[in-house]
């Protein structure tokens, strides 16, 4: 089950034990599907219309409605794809097709990452069947996951995740999993962890961080979920305990 704060959770985990399979997120009809290879996203999928390729190439002023069109009618005789139509019509450039290719994938995983409902599987094994659609090179899983939350969680939500564990204690992890800077973190947010040195509660670390400067309280809030989902900071009541029921995951059929 998905619930606010829990998705970039299981995402971590996902990337630290460098797993490889196919996670499924699914609410309502939309569905995304995830292929992993050591903790990289190789390619994200996802039924959402608003998440189609053609979408982003128009969104992103690469391509009009109208060239959109032109390319699916001609598809067939490039296979099937999109990108690859529009460079038959001469509507992209090869490279502009690879930063958008590359583009997309980044988007739709930053997108899951901030899904905060539905339900979602991990499915052990199992491989992306389009491998020519893919650039795991391209993808940093870690500052993605980041990136999720950062563009995905009002200060509402934030709210409704940290205050219940406001009085909690909260400390730094010395061995952490991973690194600060792996995580891409904007300066306000990094204020947060690195006032971490020692046993506070989360609400006496978010007022440390105000003191220092550089950090809002909406920052605060982002940076205590980020590092509690990604392992830097701990807390004896985090995750919360409707939200410690591990990832499914099943065999590779």
């Amino acid at each position: 089950m998905v619930r606010p704060g829990s998705l970039p959770r299981q995402l971590f985990e996902l990337a630290l034990r460098r797993a490889t399979g196919m996670l499924v997120v699914q609410d309502g009809e939309i569905v995304k599907k995830s292929y992993l290879v050591e903790g990289v996203p190789e390619v994200t999928t996802s039924t959402d219309p608003t998440e189609l390729f053609g979408a982003l190439l128009v969104s992103k002023g690469l391509a009009v409605p109208m060239e959109i069109e032109m390319a699916l009618a001609v598809a067939p005789r490039y296979g099937g794809r999109l990108g690859d139509a529009l460079v038959g019509l001469e509507v992209l450039r090869p490279m502009d097709l690879a930063r958008a290719i590359v583009d997309h994938m980044r988007r739709r995983f930053v997108q899951l990452a901030g899904w905060k409902k539905g339900q979602m599987r991990f499915i052990d094994g199992t491989r992306n069947p389009g491998q020519d659609d893919t650039m795991p090179e391209a993808l940093h899983p870690l500052e993605l996951i980041t990136r999720g939350v950062l563009e995905s969680y009002t200060e509402a939500e934030l709210a409704d995740i940290i205050v219940p564990i406001a009085s909690a204690v909260i400390f730094p992890v010395q061995r952490a999993p991973i690194s600060m800077a792996s995580l891409g973190l904007p300066l306000a947010e990094t204020v947060v962890l690195r006032a971490a040195e020692g046993r506070h509660t989360v609400e006496e670390l978010v007022a440390e961080a105000l003191t220092r400067g550089g950090c809002d309280r909406v920052s605060a809030m982002r940076g205590v979920l980020i590092g509690l989902s990604s392992g830097i900071l701990v807390c004896p009541a985090w995750p919360p305990s409707e939200g410690r029921e591990s990832l499914p995951t099943l065999p590779d059929l």
